[in-house]
């Protein structure tokens, strides 16, 4: 088991997560109340899959983040 630190894109928030066998990134989005967010492991680096195990995946007491998903392809507004 580690501990990594979650640090919660546009809030001043960073949460401590235990990660152990069988720990995906789902798991940890819902341990810090974001379950419709993405986990990656910076800022501008590729996330993981929700399902994705992370125990081989991060450094223990490592901060990754979590930040709304995009959702790429949808306008708002129509284009004119």
């Amino acid at each position: 088991m580690t501990t990594i630190h979650v640090q919660i894109a546009g809030q001043d928030r960073i949460d401590d997560v235990s990660v152990d066998e069988g720990t995906t990134a789902q798991d940890v989005l819902n341990a810090v109340n974001c379950p419709d967010f993405e986990l990656s492991p910076g800022v501008g680096l590729p996330p993981y899959g929700k399902d994705e195990l992370l125990i081989d995946r991060v450094k223990p007491f490592a901060k990754i983040v979590a930040s709304p998903r995009a959702d790429a392809g949808s306008l708002s507004t129509p284009v004119r």
